[in-house]
């Protein structure tokens, strides 16, 4: 069961994109959220294209491994590449990714580039997430700033890697969650859902609803916290 949430915030474009798009429930076998960069128009035709691309792809291939997730990232890179190519005032668009590919009951991939994040959470604990391609990402790493002030640091929205159209190939990391268990939660989110909830706030909203109203109180509150857009898709394990 999953459910999906894009929102502009309190900007007046969306530059985030989700695939599958619009689909709550069940079904889907493929699950990306990527956030946009390059300024308002751009970023959204950024995200749009990658999310797309990516996810039209690996839902082609019955049982996709890693070498496919990083053709489908190479594909969407090519996709960018001619658009900027059509469209010179689309130069240097770029967007984040962050994908999901479950591949049976108890598995699946998580792939990432840039600062949007996966989750994992089984009993309001975290058991996985992403570490962020970013500036203070890299800062924490050396030492050189604690988590608490990456949270409030004025480059917190400086990544270092991102799907662009040509300038700089980009790295994915691909981890295989190998140990998914009935109940457990798959989050994928955009940094503007952080900007309006803690991950303490994701877990208290999991924990007292069921994950439809979970995903409404969330939005509640990045409503009134977040000044980005922000997007998740949140995924509920259950074996068949």
């Amino acid at each position: 069961m999953h459910y999906i949430l894009s929102h502009p915030g309190k900007r007046k474009s969306n530059e985030d994109s989700v695939f599958p798009e619009h689909v709550n429930g069940v079904g889907a076998r493929s699950f990306i959220v990527c956030d946009g960069v390059g300024g308002h128009r751009n970023g959204e035709i950024a995200s749009g294209i990658v999310s797309r691309e990516v996810g039209q792809r690996l839902v082609m291939h019955e049982a996709p491994g890693e070498r496919e997730i990083l053709e489908a990232i190479d594909h969407a890179e090519k996709k960018l590449a001619e658009h900027s190519d059509d469209f010179p005032d689309c130069k240097g668009m770029a967007s984040t990714l962050v994908g999901f590919h479950p591949i049976d009951d108890e598995k699946g991939y998580a792939y990432w580039v840039g600062d949007s994040r996966l989750y994992h959470i089984r009993n309001s604990e975290i058991v996985f997430k992403t570490k962020d391609h970013s500036l203070v990402q890299m800062m924490v790493d050396s030492g050189e700033m604690t988590e608490a002030e990456a949270l409030s640091s004025r480059s917190k929205n400086v990544i270092m890697q991102a799907i662009n159209d040509g300038r700089r190939k980009a790295e994915p990391e691909i981890a295989l969650l190998e140990d998914l268990r009935e109940g457990d939660y798959i989050l994928l989110l955009s940094d503007g859902i952080l900007e309006g909830c803690t991950e303490d706030d994701l877990i208290l909203h999991l924990n007292s609803n069921p994950l439809k109203e979970a995903v409404t109180e969330i939005r509640k509150k990045c409503e009134v916290h977040s000044n980005d857009n922000f997007s998740l898709i949140a995924i509920e394990i259950h074996h068949a």
